[in-house]
């Protein structure tokens, strides 16, 4: 009991700090951003005139409104910022109007008019176009006019930006929405982003559990302090105590197949061999093939041969080993 209460307690303490000193780790993801552009688009007029809306002779922008008898140098413009530092990075714009006609899906007419391209190298990117609604609404009409009951005709203003890195290129397009009403028209503005990214692993380590590490340690030392505690009470209780008893008891209990109990007659044998020990005198009762008694009421052993009477007299009484402790 001792002994195990002390394994339980080392144990429980070298696994607390096992615990407290391999916390282990964990993989964790981390996405880093290799492109970043923002697009932004925006919208200007001259007011002319007299205007109930806006007053005369002013620019305004990004307005969600423009109307036709006061408005004059209508501008349209999409504007580029990195928003990353790279080195060689290759930006190209363009501000392209789309017209197509088509039936049942499959387009059987497109054109693309650039009303303006630019370029830039690592820098923001600006670029401006003069848009007339009116000249546009023309054409589209005219297209719509030719075209008549055979299809459907779709016109959008396109900001078309080109990118390229080492590392990655692409095109992305975004349409511009155009709304027009008898006296006036409405320009979208819309904004974007284009972002390229790489995702990377990394290992990290854990927090120690001190909870669970302190659990275990403490547990242990519980324990172990039960186990020295018992330990230092066996000791004082044993530690005066004649060993003889007990390891007569082992020799007894180790050549019980040759002892049996008995009550040996006062006048047993004449001729008495006293043998020194009762492992001789077991090994007597072996090369005879005798059986060993032993007398409870007198201690001594023997063994009953017709030529002589081998007995053995312990100089205590054997520890009864099957008698609970107290």
């Amino acid at each position: 009991m001792v002994a195990l209460c002390l394994l339980v307690g080392v144990l429980g303490i070298a696994a607390g700090g096992w615990v407290y000193t391999h916390p282990g780790s964990t993989q964790v993801s981390e996405r880093t951003t290799t492109l970043d552009v923002e697009v932004t688009t925006h919208t200007s007029a001259t007011i002319e005139g007299e205007d109930a809306v806006y007053p005369g002779g002013t620019r305004v922008r990004d307005r969600p409104v423009y109307f036709r008898s006061s408005t004059s140098d209508f501008a349209f413009s999409a504007v580029a910022t990195p928003q990353t530092s790279g080195d060689a990075l290759s930006l190209t714009q363009r501000i392209v109007v789309v017209r197509t006609a088509s039936r049942n899906g499959a387009v059987f007419y497109r054109n693309e008019s650039v009303l303006a391209t630019a370029s830039s190298a690592n820098g923001t990117l600006r670029t401006s176009t003069a848009l007339d609604v009116g000249a546009l609404a023309e054409r589209t009409d005219a297209l719509k006019e030719r075209v008549g009951d055979a299809g459907s005709v779709n016109e959008r203003v396109v900001v078309s930006l080109t990118y390229r890195t080492p590392e990655t290129e692409g095109t992305r397009n975004e349409t511009v929405g155009i709304e027009r009403g008898g006296a006036w028209f409405d320009v979208a503005t819309p904004s974007f982003a284009v972002t390229e990214g790489e995702t990377s692993t990394r290992t990290v380590a854990n927090d120690p559990d001190a909870l669970v590490a302190g659990s275990l340690a403490g547990g242990g030392s519980v324990v172990l302090l039960v186990g020295v505690a018992l330990g230092a009470l066996y000791c004082r209780r044993y530690r005066d105590a004649d060993p003889e008893p007990y390891r007569l008891a082992l020799v007894a209990y180790a050549y019980r197949e040759w002892i049996s109990e008995g009550t040996a007659p006062d006048d047993v044998g004449e001729r008495r061999v006293r043998m020194d020990s009762l492992v001789d005198l077991v090994d007597v009762a072996i090369d005879t093939d005798r059986r060993v008694v032993h007398d409870a009421a007198t201690g001594t052993y023997y063994v009953i041969d017709d030529v002589a009477t081998y007995t053995y007299t312990p100089p205590v009484e054997p520890t009864d080993l099957s008698a609970p402790s107290t």
